[in-house]
C-alpha cells in the first residue's frame, strides 16, 4: 500500500534518520524476545489484580455487586467498536514507514490517526453521558443505590476508554518503533498502581466506584507516560494537525476497517452474550460465567503479548523486502504460538475446576461450565499469531467477516438458549461450535491458501513439537486432579510442580533455540571457588 509523498516543507534531517537505524533494526525481530519477558512480567501484575479484586468483592459486597461490576465492563466494552481499528492499525503503518526510513510518513500517519483518534475520543465522552444517565432503564433488579452506583462506574470506565482513545496515538508509535519494554514496563507500573489502589479501597469498605475512579487515574498515568516515550522512542516525531492527510486517513481507515471486523465480532459476542445472560438469568449468574471466561482471558494475554508484536514486524519483513521469508516466518510465528497458548488450555482444560474452587469458591466451580468455555476460546487463543500475522500483511479483511457472521450465529444460538431455559454450559457450547469453526478451521486454511502454503505442510510443522510437549503436562495435571479431588490446593501444587517441571526441561531441550540459550549463559559464569556469579557487572 503506497501513501502519497509527504508535503512537510523541509528534507529529512540525515542526522536524525541514522539515529533511528542505530536504535533498532528494520523489522525490530532482535526486540522481540525482551519485549515478550517484560510484558509476561507485567501481565503477571494484572492477573493479581484480576484474582484478587473480583474475590474481595464478592465477599465483601456479594455477587450480585460483582455481577454489577461486570455489568459495568460489558457496557463500556460496546465503546471499542467506535475506534474502527485505527488504534490498533498505528503500530502496523509506524512500522511500515520505519522500515521504508520515511520520518515524514511516520508523523503523517501519527498526526492523521491522533485526528481521528481524538475525535472518537469525544464521542466517546459523549455517549458515556447518555448511557449512564439511561442505566436505570436497564438494570432494574438490584436496588436504588446499586443503580447509582452502575451509573458512576459506567461514568468512570467510559471516560477511561475515551482517555485511552485519546493517546492511544503514543501506544501505535512505541510498539511501530518496536520499543517493546518500555511499553510494556509502563503496562507493569500502571498494574501496580491498580493493584495497591484497588485492594486499598476495598479493605477500607468503599465500593464500586472508588474502584472506577482508581482505573480512571492508573489509565490517566499511562497515556501521560506513553506521551513522554514515545518521542524519545522515535526522534523526530511531531503529531500536528497540520501533518493530518485526507489520502492517509482513508487508508488508515481502510485497512483499520477491515481490522475491527475481527474485534467488532469479538466485542459484540462477549459483552453481549453478557447482556443476554444477564437479561435472562441475573447478575448472579452472570457473575459465574464471566469468572472463568475472565480466566482464561488472563492467561491467553501471555501469548497474546507475543502476538501482538507480530503484527510491526511482519509489516516491516514486507515493507523493506523481506517477502520471502514471510512463510516460514508465519509458521515459526504460529509454532511459537502454540508452545505458548496449548499449556494454558491444557491447564484449564484439566485445572481449571481446582482453580477456580481454591479462587471462588465452589460454587463458581462448574465442572462443564469451565471445560465447555475452554472449548470456545482455545481455537482463538491458539491461532492469535495468524490472526496478527495476517492484519501486518493486509490480508485479514475476509477472514474478519467470517468471525463477524460466525459472533452473529453464536449469539443468536445464545438467544434461543436462553429463552428455552438453557443453563450457562449450553451457553458456551452455542458460542464454542461456530466460533471454534471460524478460528480453528477457517483461519489457518485461508491463510495457507493466500501464503500459497500446503495445509499438510503447516498443520504438520506447527502442531507436531507443542502436542507432543502439551501431552504429558496434561496427564500429570489431569491424575493430579483425580488422585487430589477433593483438595483443590494438592492438586494444584502436585500437578502443577511436575507438570511445569516436565514441560520446563523438555522446552529447554527441545523448543528454545541455542541462540537464546547461549543468551542465558552468558549472563552467568562460575569462579575457580565454584561459586555461581554474575556476568554482568
Amino acid at each position: 500500500m503506497q501513501f502519497p509523498e509527504p508535503n512537510e516543507g523541509p528534507v529529512i534531517n540525515r542526522q536524525i534518520k541514522s539515529r533511528m537505524k542505530e536504535k533498532d533494526s528494520k523489522d525490530g525481530r532482535e526486540h522481540l524476545t525482551a519485549g515478550l519477558l517484560v510484558s509476561w512480567v507485567s501481565q503477571l501484575l494484572a492477573i493479581a489484580s484480576g484474582f484478587l479484586v473480583p474475590r474481595l468483592i464478592d465477599s465483601g459486597m456479594g455477587p450480585v455487586t460483582l455481577g454489577v461490576w461486570d455489568f459495568g465492563w460489558s457496557m463500556v466494552g460496546y465503546f471499542g467498536l467506535l475506534q474502527m481499528g485505527i488504534s490498533g492499525s498505528v503500530n502496523r503503518f509506524v512500522a511500515l514507514e520505519r522500515g521504508k526510513d520515511d520520518l515524514a510518513g511516520v508523523n503523517r500517519v501519527s498526526s492523521s490517526a491522533a485526528l481521528l483518534q481524538r475525535g472518537i475520543g469525544g464521542l466517546i465522552l459523549l455517549i458515556t453521558l447518555v448511557v449512564a444517565w439511561a442505566i436505570p432503564y436497564d438494570l432494574k433488579s438490584v436496588g436504588p443505590e446499586l443503580e447509582q452506583q452502575t451509573r458512576w462506574l459506567v461514568f468512570l470506565l467510559g471516560c477511561s476508554m475515551g482517555l485511552s482513545c485519546f493517546g492511544s496515538v503514543f501506544t501505535g508509535v512505541l510498539t511501530g518503533c518496536h520499543n517493546w519494554a518500555t511499553h510494556h514496563l509502563i503496562y507493569a507500573v500502571t498494574n501496580i498502581l491498580s493493584v495497591i489502589g484497588m485492594v486499598t479501597v476495598l479493605s477500607l469498605g468503599f465500593g464500586i466506584v472508588t474502584l472506577g475512579l482508581v482505573y480512571f487515574s492508573c489509565e490517566l498515568s499511562g497515556r501521560i507516560l506513553r506521551g513522554i516515550y514515545a518521542y524519545r522512542a522515535c526522534p523526530g516525531l511531531r503529531i500536528s494537525m497540520k501533518l493530518a492527510d485526507k489520502a492517509t486517513l482513508r487508508s488508515m481507515a481502510g485497512f483499520g476497517g477491515r481490522m475491527a471486523l475481527g474485534r467488532i465480532s469479538r466485542i459484540i459476542l462477549a459483552q453481549t452474550s453478557s447482556l443476554l445472560i444477564l437479561t435472562f438469568l441475573g447478575p448472579a449468574a452472570l457473575a459465574m460465567f464471566v469468572r472463568p471466561r475472565a480466566l482464561l482471558l488472563q492467561a491467553a494475554v501471555f501469548p497474546q503479548k507475543y502476538s501482538f508484536m507480530l503484527t510491526p514486524t511482519v509489516a516491516s519483513m514486507f515493507g523493506s523486502g523481506c517477502r520471502e521469508k514471510v512463510n516460514d516466518f508465519v509458521i515459526s510465528s504460529s509454532r511459537t504460538g502454540l508452545y505458548l497458548s496449548l499449556p494454558i488450555i491444557v491447564f484449564m482444560a484439566t485445572g481449571g475446576v481446582s482453580l477456580m474452587r481454591l479462587w471462588m469458591g465452589y460454587d463458581y466451580a462448574n465442572p462443564w461450565l469451565i471445560g465447555l468455555l475452554t472449548f470456545a476460546m482455545a481455537s482463538e487463543i491458539i491461532y492469535q499469531p495468524l490472526d496478527n500475522l495476517l492484519i501486518g500483511l493486509n490480508l485479514h479483511g475476509r477472514p474478519a467477516l467470517i468471525m463477524l457472521g460466525a459472533a452473529i450465529l453464536a449469539l443468536l444460538l445464545v438467544w434461543i438458549v436462553l429463552a428455552h431455559g438453557g443453563g450457562l454450559p449450553v451457553v458456551a457450547l452455542a458460542i464454542g461450535i461456530p466460533w471454534t469453526f471460524a478460528h480453528g478451521v477457517y483461519l489457518p486454511l485461508y491463510t495457507c491458501r493466500r501464503l500459497g502454503i500446503r495445509p499438510g505442510k503447516f498443520f504438520r510443522e506447527v502442531w507436531g513439537g507443542p502436542l507432543l510437549h502439551a501431552i504429558p503436562f496434561g496427564l500429570i495435571l489431569a491424575a493430579a486432579r483425580v488422585i487430589f479431588h477433593d483438595q483443590p490446593l494438592n492438586s494444584l501444587l502436585s500437578g502443577g510442580i511436575f507438570g511445569g517441571c516436565l514441560i520446563a526441561v523438555s522446552y529447554w531441550f527441545r523448543v528454545l533455540p541455542d541462540s537464546l540459550k547461549r543468551k542465558v549463559f552468558s549472563k552467568i559464569k562460575f569462579t575457580r571457588s565454584g561459586k555461581l556469579e554474575s556476568a554482568v557487572p
